[in-house]
């Protein structure tokens, strides 16, 4: 039996396993207690591009459908078993994106293993962005005999799970500010982090601390040599000496004297050459603050790929509603961003990916998409149109494929190319297509020459992002310490967006007397201990919040912490309501700039799997899914030091009687990832808890 959610997934698995010879039936509904299965697939929701105030109520619904799955399993054939497959639940990779919405349902997982191990559940996690053998290996998943029970499939390779003894620590992390270097050309193997000496900006200069730092396929281009000739022309002939990195997003560490719009500690990005690095000095003209509620991986991948598909196509080519246009290479940043912009314009779209990425690309609405690795998509676009061809092409593919762009533009068409090697002449394509507009520019070259026309794009860009028409990219985030990964990453052409750089979160932040922290579940035993350990570490200015009120031992826990000098609200309120986040995150601002949260709410409502209902489910999963998801999302923009989950061990071993419990803390995990992967603090320590809720 397959319990698919995608119907459209759970016909394709059918159809694989059938040539395999298994009988199977799909559906949508829940089994009934009639029904007798030998073996259960569920396929959960993908539910892809969730608004953030719809996180919350999505995973409620995904861990509910899969405890009323299990339980009418229970009540029927006992000898059945399950396998539960998700998408993108765990982080298998470091700096991998989760799908927060799925990693509950792997806490439900683990708890039901020890609880009911007559039903032999399985976890199988798909990768998080759809791949084109994902169908085929989880076939051969279901079908391989074996007995892991925990399984996550990735680019080929298999993974399961097993503990291991933590690495001895090291004393790598240092405070130390560091820049990226190129030893020499040839390969990304010759990058190095290096110490980086700062200085004081010009008058008319930011410095930022860069939170996250995006790649541009320049920066593979330079590490393998091929621009080598093109910097050389510019006087730059040493390998060390050429800029790494070209867009980045952080807080303003310090201004020059004549900058008097921008303060320190607040959030920007900005397009910058050498920005590959802890600091980076930049001209004040084209720093912008970030877009409200964007990360700083978010942000960081959006100025060149933006700018560059706003002056290709809206100020070069002049794309109107109406018209068609062909963007190569469309699963990558400039890719990306230009079928959003043209999206938003109304243009009729065609677009060139790999194949292995044409199913996000239909996801995203677009209707025809073709190989870019093949020159079919000149008659395929001649045969969608008719004969007719298209407006306009924006282009960054090379040799042949530019030929049968050419082919496929209407008399008077526009051709924007944007490609690093293998340009054609003006003069070349003027004798072949003598009525086409041909473009050709390098944003990267600009940011120097037209600051003010780069900042007011810009400005209009984060416009659309802060009004909804403009969506962020999707980021594969490495830490700055496997640069050599993230660019083979590159290299390879396996990302969908951008590839993103995380900055900082390794030493440990210090507590600063002039912020304030809030601790949720701060009345609890756990939560004073917390706030004990802060104001002891330096803090004055701590926000308490719980759903009770103070009791007389919490009064004189309170009077102790102000006594040790710290100043502390204590603020009744119930962090699964985003109105009283949103209230509870005012009077932390009012007190001082928030700079960390310590998110130790939570409740307890222990019962066997069967005897669980949507009631007591929704009750745990409150303050640690909904609080934590609020906490989140209205704190995205803002510079914190730290963002610390307690979590539980019962979400990475299981324990029986506490699978809503489970589920809850696995969320909590899950959304660490998240955070880290998006160039944001986050951190879940497992923790004991009491019974009267932490």
């Amino acid at each position: 039996l397959i319990i698919a959610d995608d119907a459209s997934l759970g016909d394709q698995l059918a159809g694989r396993l059938r040539a395999h010879g298994q009988a199977c039936v799909v559906t949508h509904a829940l089994p009934t207690e009639s029904m007798q299965w030998h073996r259960v697939v569920y396929l959960v929701e993908a539910d892809d591009h969730l608004l953030d105030s719809d996180v919350p109520d999505s995973v409620e619904r995904a861990s509910l459908r899969a405890l009323q799955t299990v339980q009418a399993l229970l009540a029927g054939t006992p000898s059945t078993r399950l396998w539960l497959v998700t998408r993108g639940a765990q982080a298998v990779i470091d700096g991998e994106a989760v799908r927060v919405t799925h990693a509950p349902l792997w806490g439900l997982a683990r708890t039901l293993l020890l609880e009911r191990p007559d039903l032999k559940c399985v976890g199988v996690d798909l990768p998080s962005r759809p791949e084109s053998d994902d169908i085929a290996r989880l076939v051969d998943e279901l079908t391989a005999p074996g007995d892991e029970a925990q399984v996550a499939l990735r680019s080929k390779l298999r993974y399961v799970a097993r503990i291991v003894s933590a690495p001895a620590e090291t004393d790598e992390a240092s405070n130390e500010p560091v820049q990226l270097r190129l030893t020499e050309y040839g390969s990304p193997d010759n990058l190095r982090l290096v110490p980086l000496s700062r200085r004081a900006p010009g008058r008319s200069e930011v410095e930022i601390e860069v939170r996250a730092c995006a790649l541009n396929l320049r920066d593979v281009l330079i590490a393998l040599g091929m621009l080598k000739d093109h910097y050389a022309l510019r006087g730059v002939h040493r390998a060390e000496d050429v800029p790494l990195g070209f867009d980045c997003a952080g807080i303003v560490a310090s201004v020059g004297a004549d900058v008097h719009d921008l303060s320190v500690g607040q959030a920007v990005m900005a397009p910058a050459a050498g920005s590959c690095a802890s600091f980076v000095i930049v001209p004040r003209a084209i720093v912008v603050p970030m877009p409200a509620r964007l990360t700083f991986a978010e942000s960081a991948a959006l100025p060149t790929v933006f700018l560059t598909a706003h002056h290709a196509l809206l100020q070069l080519a002049q794309l109107k509603r109406g018209e068609r246009v062909l963007i190569h290479a469309a699963a990558g940043g400039v890719g990306q961003a230009a079928v959003q912009l043209a999206q938003m314009v109304g243009a009729e779209l065609f677009v060139t990916a790999s194949p292995g990425k044409w199913q996000f690309l239909q996801a995203q609405g677009v209707t025809h998409v073709m190989n870019s690795r093949t020159l079919d998509f000149a008659d395929q676009i001649m045969q969608l149109t008719g004969g007719e061809g298209v407006d306009v092409v924006l282009n960054a593919l090379s040799g042949e494929a530019i030929e049968a762009s050419l082919s496929v533009l209407k008399q008077q068409g526009r051709f924007v190319e944007i490609g690093k090697l293998g340009i054609r002449d003006e003069a070349d394509v003027r004798r072949q297509r003598p009525d086409v507009s041909y473009f050709v520019f390098d944003f990267d070259d600009a940011t120097g020459r037209e600051p003010e026309l780069i900042r007011s794009a810009l400005g209009q860009i984060v416009k659309w992002f802060e009004q909804g028409e403009l969506r962020p990219l999707p980021q594969t985030v490495f830490p700055v310490q496997e640069v050599v990964e993230a660019y083979r990453y590159v290299q390879q052409a396996r990302q969908i967006g951008k590839v993103v750089l995380r900055f900082g979160g390794t030493p440990a932040p210090a507590v600063r007397a002039d912020a304030s922290y809030l601790i949720t579940g701060g009345l609890g035993a756990l939560g004073l201990a917390v706030a004990g350990q802060l104001v002891r570490a330096g803090a004055r200015h701590l926000v308490l919040a719980g759903r009770r009120a103070g009791s007389g031992a919490d009064g004189a826990a309170v009077a102790a912490l102000r006594a040790a000098g710290a100043a502390v609200h204590v603020v009744q309120a119930d962090v699964a309501e985003g109105d009283a986040v949103a209230q509870l995150l005012a009077v932390c601002q009012a007190a001082a700039p928030l700079r960390g949260i310590v998110h130790a709410a939570g409740v307890l409502d222990d019962g066997v799997v069967e005897r669980q209902t949507a009631e007591r489910l929704a009750r745990v999963l409150a303050p640690k899914v909904r609080g934590a998801w609020h906490l989140h999302a209205q704190t995205a923009g803002l510079p914190l030091d730290f963002f610390v989950c307690f979590s539980s061990m019962a979400s990475l071993l299981g324990s029986p009687g506490q699978s809503s419990y489970a589920a809850a803390n696995a969320f909590l995990d899950g959304l660490a990832h998240h955070r880290r992967a998006a160039g944001l603090p986050g951190l879940s320590l497992p923790c004991g808890f009491d019974k009267q809720g932490l």
